[in-house]
């Protein structure tokens, strides 16, 4: 990805409805504040952590009245989140912001 820094845009009422929906779908104030590494269960029964370095990071804020609340996935986000993302980018049309280079 080339585009790096903050990036904004509006979007009409209907997509941010439809965003904010799937945000309450997926039980966004419950979820954890960092997702980047997983926990799994070795064949053992131990458990070990897996943790990776030099992913994006995508960061999730949400504000509602009095709550608001910041996610990052980084790595091991549970698939609610990441649906939750790729609605976003779709409603916000965020591949304007990234460019392919081969």
């Amino acid at each position: 990805m080339s585009t790096k820094g903050i990036r904004k845009k509006k979007i009409d009422p209907a997509s941010f409805n439809l965003v904010w929906s799937k945000l309450e779908e997926v039980n966004f104030w419950s979820l954890e504040e960092r997702y980047d590494h997983m926990v799994t269960t070795l064949p053992d029964g131990t458990q070990g952590t897996t943790v990776v370095y030099d992913l994006p990071q995508k960061w999730i804020t949400a504000a509602d009245g009095d709550r608001q609340k910041r996610v990052l996935d980084y790595f091991g986000a549970p698939k609610e989140l990441t649906e939750l993302e790729t609605l976003i980018d779709t409603v916000a049309d965020t591949s304007v912001w990234i460019q392919n280079k081969k």
